[in-house]
């Protein structure tokens, strides 16, 4: 028997389409299954674009790798279930417009990229 699946669709930072230069640090989380969109109260610690991430356990969010500017590769992982503290684990490798799937409630798998 298959494990239940959840729909849910993590948005973090980023760039506004018309002002590449601007940075973004917020947040959404979008529940597919149920037709619903929220912006979290919690920024990410610094404004990042082309990272990867996903939910785990239905409600702890994890964001690895980017860009903080463009002279600055972020190294780190951030987990979150209430917040995002400063980073918990650094990548071996810097990675910048990376994969990441949710393997399943445990498990993030992050691949490719470029440094």
């Amino acid at each position: 028997m298959l494990a239940p699946f959840y729909l849910d669709l993590l948005v973090a930072g980023g760039t506004k389409s018309y002002n590449p230069q601007s940075k973004l640090s917020s947040v959404e989380l979008i529940d597919l299954d149920k037709d619903v969109k929220c912006e979290l109260q919690e920024s990410l610690p610094m404004p990042l674009y082309q990272a990867a991430g996903g939910v785990l356990h239905r409600n702890v969010l994890i964001i690895c790798g980017g860009n903080k500017n463009s002279m600055e590769v972020f190294t780190g992982c951030l987990l979150s279930n209430a917040g995002f503290p400063q980073p918990i684990l650094t990548l071996q490798e810097e990675r910048t417009e990376s994969a990441g799937i949710v393997i399943d409630k445990d498990t993030f798998f992050l691949a490719g990229g470029s440094r």
